[in-house]
């Protein structure tokens, strides 16, 4: 009898055995042991860090701190690199009262005041200032950059708070992205703490649909070119970085100056997170990666994003993700349940014309549709999940039995971790 595969799902897993007859390509990272004791290890990178000058030293003399974090959407331990960042900063000479930790939301939702105890710690929460990003007010301008691809100038509007701060601090976790290559170092300022509409116009069409502008990819891409001139306009005293495993746990801990820091742990990453090279499958089972990147519609789409290479024209693709947030915020609803053809808008679609919020995620939907249907096993409701385009199904075993007996395939791929991996295809001569 075949094997059960499970799937991340929330906070849980879902399970379906393969049809009778059909072999199973499974893509997923490479197995990886967590660092045994990581706040030794951040402890170790903070007084050593890979480059630049120790955080004890950097802060000597500061008077005042901003630390930027992750917000929800990311399985950044914070807490643990907060609980080892602050106690320097305080014995250096920076009151507790003149650090503020700042999350970077990007175009995200606030975190409320639970899900800050969550991200930071309830006793940090307690004993620091900690602020939400608000990418449409709060802002100071910072520069400006060029978008080479179409010429046009991005003023670049960032955090006031972070901006007016003594000591600079960046923190992240370092996984693939989908259009920036990696997360993590550089993104922290420029979409994390940055004003909407510096944000619009580095998710601009062209530069989303760029065709280096693809998980794993930082050579060439122009999304990362402008969030490290970015970062080197507004400043960043010092970053701390980390990478996980699938059970998350940690596996890397990078510190020091913050383009060093990305570039040694994108190297260390996709050391394990890059899968062999594989022909496309007519049928792929794919999810939102499990909690917290699968609560909504909007985040979830990444693990669509994550299979596109491996995808066969007229497949079907299965997604595996919760969605118990529903679609994402109200301006991505919006434009999900106002699309008649997400095929035919995401060709369309170009600067200059009407923007809107989470259009570039929209953009890389239609991509998907345009070469499978999508079966989706979730809690959206079944309107909101026809109107994104996909085909809701009751449960993961119904959904893969069906793609299959549909598509006559006798192959399949399987990505369990999603966007945590970055796929290449190989095509038959």
């Amino acid at each position: 009898m075949a094997r059960a595969i499970r799937i991340p799902y929330g906070k849980g897993h879902l399970t379906f055995t393969p049809p009778k007859g059909v072999r199973v390509d499974l893509l997923e990272s490479k197995k990886i042991r967590g660092i045994k004791n990581p706040a030794k290890a951040l402890r170790e990178a903070l007084a050593r860090p890979l480059c630049g000058t120790s955080l004890p030293e950097i802060s000597r003399g500061k008077k005042s701190a901003c630390i930027v974090t992750s917000d929800i959407t990311r399985p950044v331990p914070n807490a643990l690199i907060l609980s080892e960042v602050l106690p320097v900063l305080e014995l250096s000479g920076i009151p507790r009262s003149k650090t503020t930790i700042l999350v970077g939301t990007g175009t995200h939702r606030p975190a409320s005041p639970a899900e800050i105890k969550t991200l930071v710690g309830r006793e940090i929460a307690a004993r620091y200032r900690v602020v939400n990003h608000d990418c449409r007010r709060g802002n100071v301008k910072a520069g400006a950059l060029r978008d080479s691809l179409t010429g046009s100038r991005i003023a670049l509007q960032v955090d006031r708070v972070y901006v007016e701060a003594d000591l600079k601090i960046v923190t992240g976790l370092v996984e693939p992205h989908i259009f920036c290559g990696y997360s993590g170092g550089r993104k922290a300022i420029l979409p994390g703490i940055s004003g909407l509409s510096s944000i619009r116009k580095w998710h601009g069409p062209e530069i989303v649909a760029h065709p280096k502008s693809t998980p794993g990819v930082v050579q060439g891409n122009v999304a990362h070119g402008l969030t490290v001139r970015a970062a080197h306009i507004v400043g960043a005293d010092f970053a701390v970085n980390v990478t996980l495993n699938r059970e998350r746990d940690v596996t890397g801990v990078f510190a020091g100056g913050i383009e060093a820091v990305f570039a040694a742990a994108v190297k260390f990453v996709e050391g394990y997170v890059v899968t062999q090279p594989i022909e496309p499958a007519k049928v792929v089972v794919t999810s939102g990666a499990g909690f917290p990147l699968d609560r909504t519609f909007y985040q979830a789409i990444k693990g669509l994003v994550a299979v596109l290479p491996v995808l066969a024209e007229d497949s079907i693709v299965v997604l595996a993700a919760k969605m118990d947030e529903g679609l994402g915020d109200a301006l991505f609803s919006s434009l999900v349940r106002g699309t008649k053809d997400v095929i035919r808008w995401s060709k369309s679609i170009k600067s200059g014309r009407k923007w809107q919020v989470g259009q570039w995620q929209w953009q890389r939907m239609g991509w998907t549709r345009a070469k499978a249907r999508v079966f989706l096993v979730s809690e959206l409701s079944q309107a909101d999940a026809r109107a994104g385009f996909t085909e809701p199904l009751a449960d993961l075993q119904t959904a893969v039995d069906e793609a299959v007996r549909q598509t006559g395939a006798d192959r399949m791929i399987v990505v369990p971790e999603g966007p945590y991996v970055v796929t290449r295809a190989i095509h038959p001569s």
